[in-house]
């Protein structure tokens, strides 16, 4: 029986160099670096999409799933509890 690989998943602050960071707002992000854009496993934002959790909007270009920065960016605020003080 073959061993199946398990892939490490990282998790954190993206680098500097990564290009979602460096993308602007209308940037179209594969499913991976949404994940890793938002700290979240990629089958987290599978999971989300199937169950229809949250209104996290996403783009189909065939079978291809694609995710707007800005939605993103929108989805992060819309979901962050309490504010802050200056």
């Amino acid at each position: 029986m073959a061993r199946r690989r398990l892939r490490k998943v990282t998790r954190g602050p993206l680098p500097a160099e990564h290009p979602a960071e460096a993308a602007g707002p209308d940037r179209l992000l594969r499913r991976a670096e949404a994940a890793r854009y938002l700290g979240l496993c990629e089958q987290t934002l599978a999971q989300w999409v199937t169950a229809k959790r949250y209104d996290l909007r996403f783009i189909k270009l065939g079978r291809a799933v694609r995710y707007s920065k800005a939605d993103l960016d929108r989805f992060v605020a819309e979901h962050t509890v309490g504010t802050a003080t200056a």
